[in-house]
């Protein structure tokens, strides 16, 4: 059993020399050992914090005469590392297309074509909407489309595909407005959420996945438009003086169905 404490870990640093300076992986030696598993335990915690593990390597002997051979891993710019943390990243944040976006330069610089390929198909696969649109707003976002499906009575999915055609500062929110025969429903959001239109780069696609709830039966129109809230100012569709919204779909609720077509 080895026992690893946070207060001053061992790290080592490129040139051989041992320090404690913090440093993104921390160092656990071991003597040289056969194992089948490995168990990781929790002694202490902190109630502040939650405790998780990023990621985990083990790594055998060095040559003889070496206490520790520095994998790979260690230089954050080698292809081997870039390639495993941006595919780690588009697990962890799928709703925009930054990593793969990377990927493919990554893979483009290496001459492997097979890499880039694979890349073109999961970026059409996770990001290309069945309903297109193409709408721009203003002069920063373009609403490529939409998907959808029905979640539960009275209940719609959208899934909005927006890109970034620049650098942006505003933090832009959409709102959408269902207008039936008897009432109007709304529903605002902030595009991107946490990961907001000032931290988007030019040409990332970002999906805002929405859930309606429809009161009654009946159809509903749904326009949509895009406005800055700090200043209240509305983006026009196309050209700075177009409408600043316009219908994109009729919903259709009944007792246990919903249904999406496009506006007539």
């Amino acid at each position: 059993m080895k026992e690893a404490q946070v207060g001053l870990p061992v790290f080592f640093e490129r040139s051989g020399q041992i320090t404690t300076v913090v440093r993104i992986r921390q160092d656990v030696l071991f003597a040289p050992t056969t194992l089948r598993f490995l168990r990781l335990t929790l002694l202490e915690g902190d109630r502040k914090y939650s405790w998780s593990i990023a990621e985990l390597g083990l790594y055998g002997r060095g040559a003889e005469g070496t206490a520790f051979v520095e994998p790979e891993f260690a230089d954050p710019n080698t292809p081997m590392l870039r390639e495993h943390r941006l595919r780690l990243q588009s697990l962890r944040e799928p709703e925009n297309d930054v990593p793969l976006v990377e990927l493919r330069r990554l893979y483009r610089s290496l001459g492997e074509a097979e890499n880039v390929r694979e890349i073109d198909r999961l970026e059409a696969a996770r990001f290309r909407p069945r309903v297109l649109l193409g709408w721009r707003f203003g002069r920063d976002l373009k609403l490529l489309g939409y998907d959808w499906r029905a979640s539960g009575p009275h209940r719609v999915e959208i899934t909005y595909y927006w890109q970034a055609l620049r650098s942006m500062t505003e933090k832009y929110a959409s709102y959408v407005r269902l207008r039936g025969a008897d009432r109007t429903l709304r529903d605002d959001s902030i595009l991107g959420g946490l990961h907001s239109t000032a931290k988007w780069i030019p040409g990332e696609i970002v999906k805002d996945r929405r859930e309606l709830v429809l009161e009654t039966n009946g159809s509903y129109e749904a326009s949509i438009g895009v406005w800055e809230p700090s200043s209240r100012r509305r983006l026009g569709i196309g050209k700075w003086w177009g409408p600043r919204t316009a219908p994109f779909c009729r919903i259709a609720a009944a007792d246990d169905s919903v249904t999406i077509g496009s506006v007539d």
